[in-house]
Parts: structure tokens; C-alpha cells; sequence
């Protein structure tokens, strides 16, 4: 099994589970070896109590030695009570520990026992003999006797030595056997001593190395090359493979998500790269529609504008004959007017005015009727441009709502990017990278946002520039109705003068009988004539703010193509 594939807890608890085993291994050997330590103790305490029974006969042994002498010292009745109270608890007492020892002796104590109860046996037998004896003679002189009983006494006595050096030494080997015990028991423990040094040394030394082996292999070395691949990932360079991809250990996740923020990261990069080549395609689209409908709109009004500037001209040269000819005919009128008088005299020269008068009214009513016509095309050239310009005012209202459009999108992505910039921040150090792209995101949504206000901007103004324009053409249409109810004006006071006219042609022949008549028709038609030079006046003061009204409409036009342009 590779370490790789192995989590770091689970590496961590082979070293403790190994140090774990080697402690029990260390504590059994320990609790094993007390317990032989206390299985020896336990041999010892009764190689001990042996030996200190064996003792306690040899000391009974010497009261019923001691109790012999009194015997054979004094025998009244009142010291033999008590020595053979006496001898009665120091022979139970003995005997006692004799079955004692008997008990758990082995084959070589048995047959040491044997020889000491035998030894024992003589000696009470030796004893009953003395005792008897000294009830049988009673508390007297010395006798021959009395000497037999202490020479009994002494035979005793040396029974007792005999039996004291076989109890000496059953005490010997009962001491040899506990010392023995002792210094197995000692050997034993230096044995686990040094078993429990050695394996606890074997031990930590193989901890040691194994945890060094596994923190470099399976911890150290992984992790460097882990957070290589981050810092690497951090700084933006995603040219790397990860490292610890299908590990099963918890770096093999760390890769995982590692693999995650890397894919993340070029899907990020394309992202950015199709919102820029999508920015600048809307740019140039934008850009390319602006262009559009400036062309559009130069070539509609500056077309009207022209037409309304040429009519204007026209108008005023019309307006200029007008007055000349309402001169001319006032002059002309102040001749008839003055030759009246000599009317009988004049007449042919009355009828040659007059004829040259109705000529001269015919071609007034020509212009004048040319002038309606000019004027009538103005005005509906006018509504043509008013037309325009409104439809213009409403692609412009057009633009802008795409311009919000865009706007609204700019904010979602802003949004997204604050979106992605707390995921990056709740990712810590991992997803500082992911936060970075996530801020330049932002960036670019802030920039189309300002670029969204001050498109925006622009179209406001044209849309106030439009708002002028149609201000400034329904000014014009205006001025044009206006001169056109001046031509209407200047008609009605031309067919006046022509009716007169040929009222004086009437009467021309009739110009004896009908002087006065032809002076009151020559008054009238110096009335007329005036009143034709004051409308010829007010055609050429209208047709002169008809003019400068389209060199207006003209700036502005130019001015607002201009700002269209360099939006």
C-alpha cells in the first residue's frame, strides 16, 4: 500500500498504534516479569515462614530441654505442674510445625523432617523417662538415683544438641533455598530490566524513524509540492499539472479542488475574453449604427435644409422684383395720374401704360403665384424635416433603452463578480487568485457601466439637440405659413391691380367722357402699388429670417451629426 494513498490521520495513528504495541509489548513483559518477581517474593516468604518455624522448633526444643533441667532440679509436685503444663504447649507447639513443614516439603525436606521427627521422638521418650522418674522420687536428697536422673539429663542434653544441628540445619537449607530464590528473583528482574530497556529503546528508535520516514514521504514532500501548486495557481500561471491527483489521502482532496479553481480560472480567462471581443463588437456595431444614422439624417435634413435655404433665396429674389415692380408701378401710376389732366391729349400714350401696366401686373401675378408654390413646397418640406428629426428623436429614445439594457447586464455582472469575490474570500489563500480575476470582473463591469452613463449622456444631448432641431423647423414652418399668407396677400392685391388695370383699359377709349373715373382708377392703382411694395417688404424681411432660420437649423444639424459621430 502506497503512503500516498493513505490519510494523514491514519499515518499519524500508525506511528502512535506502533508506539502503542511496543508500550503493551513493554508493559506485558513488565507485568510479567512482576509477576515472577512476586511468585519468587511469595517462594521467599515461605522459605521464610519454613525457617522461621524451623527456628520456633528449635526454640520449643530448648523449653522442653529447659523444662528436663527443672525436672531433674526440683521435683515437687508444684514444679512438675508446671513443667508439665509447660511441656504439654511447647510439644503441640512443636509437633505443630513439624505437619507444618511436613506439609510442603519437598522429597529432600521430607527425608530431613524425617530424621528430625525421629530425633524429636528419642527426645520425648527421653524426656517421659525424666519425668517419671522425678514424680516417682519426689522432692529428696540427691540419691543414686537422683545422680541416674541427671545422668539422664545429660544424655538428653546431647539428644538435644543432635537434634538442634539437624533443626540448624534444616534452617540452613531453608535459608540457602530463599537466598537462591532471591537471586533468581534477581536475575529474572534485571532480565525485564534490561528486556524493557531494550525494547523500549528498539521501540522509540523505530518510532523515530518510521515517523520521520512518513512525515518527509507521506507528509512533508507532498505538502511543499501541494503548496507549490498553489502559489503557482495564486500568482495566475496555470501552465502546471497538479500535483496529488488521485491520492486518497487529504491532499488527493486539496488537488481535487485545486483542479477545480485551475478549471475555474481558464473558464474564467475565456469568459473574459468573450465579454472583451463581445464589448468591442457592440462597440463597433454601436459605432457603425451611430454612423448610420448620422449619414441618414445628414442626407434627409441637410437635403430639407437646403431646399428650405434655396427657397428662401428664392423667395427673397421674388420678394426684391415684387418691390421693384410695385416701384414701377407706382411711378408709372404718378405718370398716369400726372398725364390724367391732359387725358384728350394723352390718350394713346394712357393706353400704352396701360397696356404696359397689365403686363407688368401679369408677370406680378406670376411671381406672386411662384411664390406660393415655393412657399407651399417649404412648408411641406418643413413637415418632412419635423418628420425626420421626431423619428430621430425616437431611435434615440430606441438607443437608450438598449444603452439600459446594457446597463442591466453591467450590474448582473458586477453582482456576479461581488458574488464570486466572497465565495473566493470564504476559500481563504486557495481562492485568492479566483478573487483577483473576480476584481477584474468587477472592473471591467464598473468601466461598461461608466461607458453605459456617459452613452447615455450622449444620447441626452441628442435628444435635446433633436428637441431643438424640431423646435427650430416648427419655427420655420411657421415663418413659411406665414410667408405664405403674405403671397396670398400680394395675389389678392395683384388681381386688385389687375381688375383695375383693365378697368383703365376699359376707359381708355372712354378717356374723354371718363376722366375723372380714370384718375380715381389711377389712385387706386397707386394705392394697390403700395400696398404691393409693403407686402413685397414683409416677403423679403419674412424670406430674410426664413434664411437665417435654415443657416440655424443648418449649425445645429451639423453641430448634432458631429456629437453623433463621436459618440
Amino acid at each position: 500500500m502506497s503512503l500516498s494513498n493513505i490519510r494523514i490521520v491514519r499515518k499519524i495513528l500508525i506511528i502512535v498504534g506502533l508506539l502503542s504495541a511496543i508500550l503493551i509489548y513493554v508493559g506485558y513483559a513488565g507485568y510479567h516479569s512482576a509477576v515472577t518477581l512476586g511468585m519468587a517474593g511469595q517462594d521467599i516468604d515461605d522459605a521464610d515462614g519454613q525457617a522461621l518455624r524451623a527456628s520456633r522448633m528449635n526454640n520449643t526444643l530448648l523449653a522442653l530441654n529447659r523444662s528436663q533441667y527443672r525436672v531433674g532440679l526440683d521435683a515437687s509436685q508444684e514444679s512438675m505442674a508446671t513443667v508439665e503444663k509447660s511441656v504439654a504447649e511447647s510439644r503441640a507447639l512443636f509437633e505443630r510445625s513439624l505437619d507444618d513443614l511436613r506439609s510442603s516439603a519437598d522429597p529432600q525436606e521430607q527425608e530431613m523432617l524425617r530424621g528430625v521427627a525421629d530425633g524429636y521422638a528419642a527426645f520425648m521418650t527421653s524426656l517421659e523417662t525424666t519425668m517419671q522418674k522425678a514424680r516417682a522420687l519426689g522432692a529428696v536428697a540427691p540419691t543414686a538415683d537422683q545422680m541416674a536422673l541427671i545422668t539422664s539429663v545429660k544424655e538428653g542434653r546431647t539428644l538435644v544438641d543432635q537434634l538442634q544441628q539437624r533443626i540448624r540445619a534444616l534452617a540452613e537449607h531453608y535459608d540457602k533455598a530463599g537466598t537462591d530464590m532471591a537471586h533468581r528473583g534477581q536475575v529474572m528482574a534485571d532480565g525485564a530490566k534490561r528486556t524493557m530497556l531494550i525494547g523500549t529503546a528498539a521501540g522509540t528508535l523505530l518510532g523515530i524513524a518510521l515517523g520521520l520516514f512518513i512525515g518527509h514521504v507521506g507528509v512533508a514532500r507532498p505538502i511543499a509540492a501541494t503548496v507549490d501548486c498553489l502559489q503557482r495557481l495564486a500568482a495566475g500561471d496555470v501552465g502546471f499539472t497538479v500535483f496529488g491527483i488521485g491520492r486518497k489521502d487529504e491532499l488527493g482532496a486539496v488537488a481535487e479542488t485545486m483542479q477545480v479553481f485551475k478549471t475555474n480560472i481558464l473558464r474564467t480567462r475565456e469568459m473574459e475574453a468573450a465579454a472583451k471581443e463581445q464589448e468591442q463588437r457592440v462597440a463597433a456595431e454601436k459605432k457603425k449604427a451611430m454612423d448610420e444614422l448620422a449619414d441618414l439624417f445628414d442626407a434627409k435634413v441637410a437635403g430639407v435644409v437646403q431646399a428650405v435655404s434655396s427657397a428662401a433665396e428664392q423667395l427673397s429674389s421674388t420678394a426684391s422684383a415684387m418691390s421693384s415692380i410695385a416701384e414701377e408701378t407706382n411711378r408709372q401710376a404718378t405718370t398716369v395720374a400726372a398725364a390724367a389732366d391732359q387725358t384728350t391729349a394723352n390718350v394713346q400714350t394712357v393706353s400704352a401704360a396701360a397696356d404696359q401696366l397689365s403686363s407688368s401686373i401679369g408677370e406680378i401675378s406670376q411671381r406672386v403665384g411662384h411664390s406660393s408654390e415655393v412657399s407651399s413646397s417649404a412648408v411641406e418640406r418643413a413637415r418632412l424635416a419635423n418628420d425626420m428629426v421626431r423619428g430621430l428623436a425616437s431611435n434615440a429614445e430606441r438607443i437608450g433603452r438598449v444603452i439600459e439594457l446594457i446597463s442591466n447586464i453591467a450590474s448582473q455582472t458586477n453582482l456576479l463578480a461581488l458574488n464570486a469575490t466572497i465565495e473566493a474570500a470564504r476559500a481563504g489563500d486557495a481562492g485568492r487568485g479566483f478573487a483577483v480575476v473576480a476584481g477584474e470582473v468587477k472592473t471591467l463591469a464598473t468601466q461598461t457601466a461608466k461607458a453605459t452613463d456617459e452613452i447615455v449622456a450622449q444620447i441626452a444631448e441628442v435628444q435635446a439637440s433633436t428637441r431643438q432641431a424640431v423646435g427650430a423647423i416648427e419655427g420655420i414652418g411657421a415663418v413659411i405659413d406665414e410667408l405664405s399668407q403674405i403671397s396670398s396677400a400680394i395675389a389678392s392685391a395683384v388681381e386688385e391691380q389687375s381688375a383695375a388695370t383693365q378697368e383703365i383699359a376699359r376707359n381708355v377709349d372712354q378717356a374723354a367722357h371718363g376722366t375723372q373715373d380714370v384718375s380715381r382708377s389711377i389712385a387706386g392703382v397707386t394705392v394697390a402699388s403700395a400696398e404691393a411694395g409693403q407686402a413685397a417688404s414683409l416677403v423679403l424681411a419674412a424670406a430674410s429670417g426664413l434664411g437665417r432660420s435654415s443657416d440655424i437649423l443648418r449649425t445645429e444639424v451639423g453641430s448634432f451629426i458631429s456629437r453623433v459621430r463621436a459618440a
